[in-house]
């Protein structure tokens, strides 16, 4: 075994940063190393300073990693938990996730729903009318901003129809560059 088939051994078994010490900077290593995601890559000869400063920073790295891991793991409960419709898209409108509520009040599966356009998978009309209004999760991210859905009839896969409220917001990126959008969705109580 060389050090890259080590270096996927030893994470397949621990969560431990990997740092590279090599005297090999050719393309090929390092395309190799890349595989593993490692916290470093050091050329021999090294300073002790540098090494220190590399291991260091890799264990802080490897620290916040497992922080951001477990708070996706946190959110990612807490939204299949939720007993609202929600639903993910990505900037072209095409399904990213939906949690079970939202596969429940559609109809389809998170596997089916995954890459069709949102207005395929949400037939939503506005109460009283015909035909089906303006895409929310378009609209809210044409105009990059959260838009309401005050009260909307849901055709589920099956012909179904629920009263549904609910808002859907654009995901916007540090640089205000529209990613996606969220929409979220519940049943209206009859009255």
């Amino acid at each position: 075994m060389d050090g890259v088939e080590t270096a996927l051994q030893i994470q397949r078994k621990q969560d431990v940063p990997v740092i590279y010490l090599t005297a090999y900077a050719d393309t090929h290593t390092l395309e190799r190393a890349k595989v593993t995601s490692p916290a470093g890559y050091m050329l021999k000869p090294y300073q002790a300073n540098e090494l220190r400063t590399t291991i260091e920073l890799a264990l802080h790295r490897a620290q916040h990693d497992r922080h951001m891991r477990e708070q996706l793991r946190w959110i990612a409960t807490t939204v299949r938990c939720i007993g609202d419709g929600i639903v993910t898209t990505d900037r072209a409108g095409r399904v990213t996730y939906m949690n079970p509520a939202a596969e429940d009040f559609t109809g389809w599966s998170q596997e089916e729903a995954v890459g069709m356009c949102v207005s395929g998978l949400l037939s939503v009309q506005e109460v009283g009318a015909m035909p089906p209004f303006e895409n929310p999760a378009q609209q809210a991210m044409t105009q990059v901003r959260m838009v309401t859905i005050d009260e909307a009839i849901l055709i589920s896969r099956q012909g179904g129809r629920r009263t549904i409220r609910g808002s859907v917001a654009p995901v916007v990126d540090d640089g205000g560059i529209v990613l996606g959008a969220v929409l979220v969705f519940h049943e209206m109580a009859s009255s």
